[in-house]
Parts: structure tokens; sequence; C-alpha cells
């Protein structure tokens, strides 16, 4: 945990003023007893000498009959010791004093230790709680985002539902619409006799008639229905038909949502909005990237303003040069430095103006390229460009648009071909090619199918579908 290190720090410190209290009592009760020997000393000390002041006195009232030799009593030596441990008596006490000193020291570091650890300690703990409340937020954003992903779960799972049990459906009805349009083929040919009685003939029944035959058929019924009106077979066919078209779209919107995921996917987002959301700040990127660009061509244009003023200043100071007196050393050398600069600028820009007029050619080309064709009905046009920029600085915008044209020409491409082929878009070279180009990476595996069992005129009734018109789509469904 966050707090257990504080609470060993703070626990040490404790146990460290508890160890210094004891030992600031022990060194009490030793003082108290050296303060009572050193009393005890100083009474001695003071009887000693009141009795060698009485002695003196009465040896100097008394009259002097003789001098006699001092005795052991009258000796100095036991004063002397008496000095002698009186002193180391003192300096004792002024080490016992010093020492207390520093247990005073010491008890103040670790009490003032032990504020340092308590208010560390009330950080740390509300920085847990921070840590925590945040955590629990997080749990709930977690839970709430969880049971979202389980209700679109169930509702994908529902949808899916509901879309097999519809094919099953439209393949049960197609199956007994194709049995109908078999049946007449394989009967007898029917005649009624001049009295209004059906007879069937006894003849092989005819071979199959050959396509120009069937389409002709089909053109004269074509004609008869358009003059007698829509009949019943007529509106189950329309019927069939608007069922087969409700599958086809079925069918269209699970590959848009098998797009849109493989999308997500690659792109990591939680959901379209993230995803559009990410798509927004690349653009915004890529804009803000346009307008540096732009900007560094400005400053270009600025510096080659300032190259021509410096050009013109240098002729004109070598022109003086020419008219008056030679100038002094520091002008020449400051001159000769200018055109070096110059001359190096000079080489660069020629280089740099090289480069452009060789970049306008191609991207004119490949503005022309791009532009000639029109654009998708789900587009919005881009606004008239007969003659498009020449200048430096706007070769930048003229190729982000060239790139964003040649972006919406390609997906819509590729829609035209999976709508053509009836297949999975991951399975299209273009497609890899595509993918491999737009990311600078390795190209997706292609995973072969079989050939596709539709028939050609399938997707006539499809619209072409563009990447942008794609987009709104699935986000409509969503």
């Amino acid at each position: 945990m966050v707090g257990e290190r504080p609470q060993s720090e703070l626990a040490k410190v404790r146990a460290e003023g508890d160890w210094v209290l004891i030992k600031i009592e022990m060194e009490k009760k030793a003082m108290a007893k050296t303060e009572a020997a050193l009393e005890r000393t100083q009474k001695e000390i003071d009887r000693l000498r009141a009795a060698k002041g009485r002695a003196t006195s009465r040896a100097y009232s008394r009259p002097l009959r003789r001098v006699r030799r001092p005795t052991r009593r009258d000796h100095p030596r036991p004063l002397k010791r008496l000095e002698e441990h009186e002193e180391r008596a003192k300096q004792a006490l002024h080490a016992k004093l010093q020492e207390i000193a520093k247990l005073r020291q010491a008890i103040d570091d670790a009490r003032r230790a032990r504020l340092e650890a308590t208010a560390v300690e009330a950080k740390e703990a509300a920085a847990v709680r921070t840590l925590e409340s945040k955590i629990a937020a997080t749990h709930s954003i977690l839970h709430s985002l969880q049971a979202r992903d389980r209700a679109a779960g169930d509702d994908i799972k529902a949808l899916q539902a509901s879309m097999v049990a519809a094919q099953s459906q439209f393949l049960a009805e197609e199956k007994v619409l194709l049995d109908q349009m078999k049946k007449p083929a394989h009967e007898a040919p029917v005649a009624r006799s001049a009295d209004g009685r059906r007879k069937v003939s006894q003849s092989t029944p005819p071979s199959l008639p050959s396509l120009a035959v069937v389409a002709r058929a089909k053109e004269e019924h074509a004609l008869v229905c358009a003059r007698r009106g829509p009949g019943p077979m007529h509106r189950r066919w329309l019927r069939t038909r608007r069922k087969f078209d409700l599958a086809k779209r079925t069918e269209s919107l699970e590959h848009k949502k098998e797009l849109v995921d493989l999308a997500l996917a690659r792109t990591q987002a939680p959901s379209i909005p993230a995803l559009l959301q990410v798509y927004a700040l690349q653009e915004a990127h890529k804009a803000a990237l346009c307008a540096k660009l732009d900007q560094r061509a400005t400053h270009h244009s600025s510096l080659l303003a300032a190259v021509a003023d410096v050009e013109r200043d240098l002729l004109q100071l070598r022109g003086h040069d020419v008219r008056a007196t030679p100038p002094s050393d520091d002008l020449r050398r400051a001159l000769e430095a200018t055109a070096e600069r110059t001359r190096l600028r000079a080489a660069d820009v020629a280089l740099l103006e090289d480069t452009l007029s060789a970049l306008v050619l191609p991207v004119q080309q490949l503005f022309t390229a791009t532009h000639a064709a029109p654009a998708p009905p789900t587009v919005p046009p881009l606004p008239a460009c007969s003659h498009p920029p020449c200048a430096p600085h706007q070769l930048v915008a003229l190729l982000a648009r060239v790139d964003g044209r040649a972006s919406e020409q390609v997906l819509s491409r590729l829609a035209q071909l999976c709508q053509a082929t009836a297949g999975d878009w991951a399975t299209l070279p273009a497609m890899a090619r595509f993918l491999q180009l737009r990311q600078g990476g390795p190209a997706p595996a292609v995973v072969a199918h079989g050939p596709s069992t539709r028939a050609p005129d399938d997707d006539v009734y499809r619209v072409p579908v563009h990447s942008k018109a794609l987009r709104a789509t699935n986000s409509r469904d969503i």
C-alpha cells in the first residue's frame, strides 16, 4: 500500500524518541546523584575550611611560646585532594550538561522529523483518497461501458437473427417461384378442341427454346402486359423482385457493417464517433501542416526579397568603390563575406526554383487527371479551377486537393468493384494494394474464395456507393 512506508518511518521515529526520553531520565537521575555528591563534597570542604580557620585564629591568639613542626592533621595534602576532586566533579558536571544539551537537540530533531512524517502521512492519505475516488469513478464508467457493450451485442444478435430469418424466408419463396417458372417448360402442350374442352397432346415434349426466342417472348410478354396493365403474375413478380431487392440491401448492410468493423479494428477506435473524431483530427493535422508549409513558402518569398535587396545594395557598394576612394579593410572584409553569403543564398534559391519549376508540371498533370472525371453524386463538387494555381506557395494546397480527390475516386472504384463482383472487399487485389500504399506497410493477406454464383445482372438496381456516403449510411443505421 502507499501508506505503509510512512507508517513504518513514523513508528521508527516514535521508538527513537522514547529511547531518547529514557536516556534523558537516566541522565537526570545520574545528575541528581552527582549534584548530591557535589553538595556533600562542598559541605566537607566548608567544614574543613572552617576547622582550619578556627585553628589558625587560635594559634594567632595564643602567645608565641615555641615553634613546633606541623602535624599530619595540618598538612595541606588533603585539601589539595579535595580541590582536585572538586575540579573533576565540575568537569563531569560540564560533560553531563553538554550531553543533556545534545539530547535536547536530538529530541528537537526527533519532534521535527515526527512533524514532517505526520505531514507526509497526511499528504499520502489525501493522495490515496484521491486515487480511490478516481478508481471508483473509472470502475463506474467501465461498468456503464460494459452495459452498453452488452446491450449493443444483444441488438446485433437480434438483428442478425432477423436477417437470417428474412434470408431463409426469401430463399424459400425464391425456390417456390423458380419451381413455378420451371413447371410450364416440362408440361405437355395443352390445346382446346372446337367444343371448348381441353385436350392434351400425345406428342413428345418439345426441346428448350433458344436464348433469342426467349428474349423475343419476354419482349412480347412485356408489350402485352403494358397493354393489359399489371396482372396477378406481374404483381407477384414485383413482390418477388422487391423481396429480392430487400435481401440485396440487407446483404449490402452486412457488408457495410463488416467494413465498419474492419475500420474500427484497424484504427483501434472504440466506436464510430471516435473513428470520425480520429478522422477529423487527422484532417485538422493535415490542414495545419498545409498552413505551416504555406507559411514556410511565404517566409521563403520574403527571403528571396531580402536577397534581392542585398544584391542591390552590393551593386551600389561596388559602384561606390569604383567612384570613390577604396574603403577600409574592415569594410572590404564585410563586403567579401556578404558577397559569399549572397552567392550561397543565390545558389540555394536557384536550386529551390528549379525544384519548384520541375514540380509544377507534374502537379498540374495530377490535378488535371484527378479532376477530369466527374465526382460521384454523394461528394460535393470542388470549386471550379480552369487554371490550377502555379505559384510555389500554392503547390501544397493543390497536392492536398489531388490527394483527397484521388482517394475518393479509388474508394468509389473499389466500392463499385465490390458490388460488381458481389464479394468481400478484402479479396480485391486493388484494395490490398491501396492499403499498402496508404499505410506504408505490408499488404494484408488476400483470402481466395470460390467463384461467385450471382448473375451478371444482379447489381443492375444497385446504386454506386461512395466512401463518404457509406460512412454516413452506417452512422445513421447505428
